[in-house]
């Protein structure tokens, strides 16, 4: 790994779940995820030296139906004035320029998961306003700002469903929407339909 990359490692985008019930429109943290019931919600994240993945799997252990939104806010670990995070059009992934570099944050799920949005988020907006009111469409923000990746889930009784989230880093963005776009393939293949 040069020096650039290692340095550029200790700033990477931080990544943030949140999941809200539909029925009670209770808010869970990541540390919170456990304490449903009826539910059961792992994610396993895994490092490499170009990025990160979330892989999330939601397993429904009643009968009833279980529906709600999971929320995964991606932004710098260290909040930089030079931080510019870009949402293109019709895509569904975001894109962050930090100190030189290109972060690409991307995700595929399965048929239990519907992309409800990708939005830019300022700090000053709440949690439960994200949930209920998705911010309108921002293509470039700057600063202390976030990327948000919105879904809703629908998990029938006695059913999982799953997905990833991932985030790479690098110098060209072309190279990355080919990493993004065969790990989507590849996940194509994993998830259960």
């Amino acid at each position: 790994m040069t020096t650039a990359r290692a340095a550029a490692c200790s700033h990477q985008l931080n990544m943030r779940v949140y999941l809200m019930e539909a029925e009670s429109g209770h808010i869970y943290e990541e540390a919170e995820l456990s304490d449903i019931t009826g539910m059961n919600i792992c994610m396993n994240e895994s490092f490499s030296p170009d990025g990160r993945m979330l892989d999330i799997s939601i397993e429904n252990n009643t009968s009833e139906l279980k529906k709600g939104k999971l929320l995964i806010i991606n932004e710098p670990i260290d909040c930089e004035k030079d931080h510019v995070a870009l949402l293109p059009p019709l895509h569904s992934h975001s894109v962050h320029f930090l100190e030189g570099f290109v972060y690409l944050v991307d995700g595929k799920m399965d048929n239990g998961f519907t992309r409800q949005s990708t939005f830019s988020w300022m700090k000053e907006r709440s949690l439960p306003e994200l949930f209920t009111h998705p911010a309108a469409y921002q293509p470039i923000v700057k600063g202390e700002a976030a990327s948000v990746l919105c879904f809703d889930y629908s998990c029938q009784g006695f059913t999982r469903i799953e997905g990833a989230i991932w985030s790479l880093m690098g110098e060209e963005i072309d190279d990355l929407l080919k990493i993004s776009e065969g790990l989507k393939i590849g996940l194509a293949f994993k998830i259960k339909k």
